[in-house]
Formats: C-alpha cells, sequence, structure tokens
C-alpha cells in the first residue's frame, strides 16, 4: 500500500510539473502571438500614416485649386512645394514640375541619381512633368529607392495636374470667346448705327 501512496504521490507531482509546463509553452506561444500582432499593429500603423500623408497632398492641390483667381504659376509652384511633405523622408526629397517652358522647383531642389518621374498630360499630349528626388541614397524598394504607393502618387498628382490645366484652358477659352462675342456684336451695333446715318 505504501508503494501504492508513493506512486500516486509521484504521479501527483508529474501532473502538476507537467501542467506547469504546458501553462509555460502556451505562456510562451501567447507571448510570440502578441509580439507578432504588435508587429502587425506597427506596420499597418506605419503604412496608414503613409497613406494619410499621400491624401493630405491630393487634399493640398485641391485647395489651391479652390482659391479664387488662383494663377496657374500659383498652382504649381504651390503643389511642388506640398509635393515632399507626402513621402518617407521629407527632409532629403526635393521636387520639380515642368511645365512647357516653365520650372517651378522646391526651396532644396537639386538633381540626384535617385529619381521618380510622371508625365502631365493636357488632352492626351504631354506638357511637362513632375519629378522627386531624394537627395540622398535610400534602402532598395521597389523602383529604386521609391515604394510602388510613390509611383502611384507620382502619377495621380501628374494626372490631378493635366487634369486642372485641361479646366482652367477651358475657362480660358470660354471666356475669350464670349470677350469675342462681345466685342462683335458691340462692332455690329457700332457699325449698324454709322451707316444708318
Amino acid at each position: 500500500m505504501k508503494d501504492g501512496v508513493k506512486a500516486k504521490k509521484r504521479l501527483k507531482n508529474e501532473l502538476v510539473e507537467l501542467r506547469q509546463r504546458f501553462t509555460d509553452i502556451e505562456l510562451k506561444e501567447c507571448l510570440e502571438h502578441r509580439k507578432r500582432l504588435e508587429v502587425e499593429l506597427e506596420k499597418s500603423t506605419h503604412d496608414l500614416r503613409e497613406r494619410v500623408k499621400e491624401l493630405n497632398l491630393i487634399l493640398g492641390i485641391s485647395k489651391l485649386v479652390e482659391e479664387r483667381d488662383f494663377s496657374l504659376e500659383d498652382l504649381l509652384q504651390g503643389s511642388v512645394d506640398l509635393i515632399p511633405s507626402a513621402y518617407y523622408y521629407p527632409e532629403i526629397m526635393c521636387a520639380r514640375i515642368i511645365v512647357k517652358d516653365k520650372e517651378f522647383r522646391t526651396k532644396n531642389f537639386s538633381e540626384s541619381p535617385w529619381k521618380q518621374t510622371s508625365d502631365i498630360r493636357v488632352h492626351g499630349k504631354i506638357i511637362g512633368t513632375v519629378d522627386v528626388f531624394y537627395l540622398e541614397a535610400k534602402q532598395k524598394r521597389d523602383e529604386g529607392v521609391f515604394l510602388k504607393e510613390k509611383r502611384e502618387l507620382i502619377n495621380a498628382v501628374a494626372e490631378r495636374l493635366g487634369r486642372i490645366i485641361e479646366r482652367k484652358l477651358w475657362l480660358l477659352l470660354t471666356s475669350l470667346i464670349q470677350i469675342l462675342t462681345l466685342n462683335a456684336m458691340d462692332a455690329s451695333i457700332v457699325l449698324s448705327t454709322m451707316i444708318n446715318y
């Protein structure tokens, strides 16, 4: 009987020890899982911050357009000044917008080998470019030192500027036609008055 009590006690101790090991393993797995979730959350938070910066750039360009009587030059300079803030390292980023023979640059502009560019098109024709440069090397990404999301961003900026320029040209043309029509009507009235005398 004594052997049976000892065996029972030994089994009970082993069971307690196994439960402790199981709890330790379970705790370790929980901690590893939590760490993985924290890393995923950190990456997702970082990615969301980057998308917010990109949206702020597009919103900033829209706000420039909403300003009453904005000039095309003001729009392009304002846009180029906003571009670096949408990138991961804005302090070592510069930008340039070229439209026809006019160039708009950030204050710190300097060309470098780390460049991303997108064409500005108006009615399907290339009239200029949006260029962004890193002023120093960064780790390799999807497109040189640039993320694929930044390719999408610079394309969106170039497309948006092209549409704004198209609309601005259309408004100028419409205004010009109205002026010419009014002038023609005025000239017609003056001419008919002169003929009647």
